[in-house]
């Protein structure tokens, strides 16, 4: 059958509107929130051999006995609203809030405008070398409150909300271990970021 017109014209007018709203429902749409941090530790020296002195010495890093360079720490926290119906305990979708805090610990190195163009060179090399490193840390972290996200939005129990907190939050721990697991992988595999070129000297 072939509609009139006008009759043409409000529908497509109709569906128009419907796609900008849900366009602007997508914008507004919560997602995870993120917020990265630097913090740095002073580094002095106009060659390599002082620098990497300095280095070891100011640095804040302990880990398992030994100091390191750089670190990144992340921590993610959430809260959520849910609701019983249909002998069903289930969180909210529309209710779910993920917040992500990821801190950069690195050298900040001090003395670059009074060294040789040669030393400078190889300690932007490396600087952006470990920078690539803790990187892979920090997306080891915005994937856990993705995941933590995804999860939460879709959690439900066959039950009575009694337990629905705690069977959540294990739940969501469970994704922060396998995270944390990731990161220890992730430094075992680049040797602490030696093999992406983060060695000074």
């Amino acid at each position: 059958m072939r509609l009139p017109r006008w009759q043409r014209f409000c529908l497509i007018f109709t569906a128009v509107i419907l796609l900008v709203w849900l366009g602007q429902g997508a914008t507004l749409a919560y997602q995870p929130s993120i917020h990265v941090s630097p913090k740095t530790h002073p580094v002095y020296g106009t060659d390599v051999s002082a620098i990497r002195q300095s280095m070891s010495a100011n640095s804040p890093i302990w880990y398992q006995g030994k100091k390191f360079d750089g670190y990144t720490r992340w921590y993610v926290r959430w809260r959520y609203y849910y609701r019983f119906a249909n002998g069903e305990c289930r969180i909210d979708p529309s209710r779910v809030f993920v917040d992500t805090e990821i801190t950069f610990t690195m050298p900040q190195w001090q003395d670059e405008q009074r060294s040789p163009p040669a030393v400078a060179l190889r300690w932007r090399r490396y600087i952006n070398a470990l920078q690539l490193h803790e990187d892979g840390h920090k997306d080891n972290g915005i994937n856990a409150s993705q995941a933590i996200f995804r999860t939460l939005q879709q959690y439900s129990i066959p039950s009575d909300c009694t337990d629905l907190t705690a069977s959540a939050n294990a739940t969501a721990q469970a994704i922060i271990a396998q995270y944390h697991q990731a990161d220890i992988e992730y430094d075992r595999r680049t040797g602490h970021g030696r093999t992406q070129g983060a060695v000074f000297p």
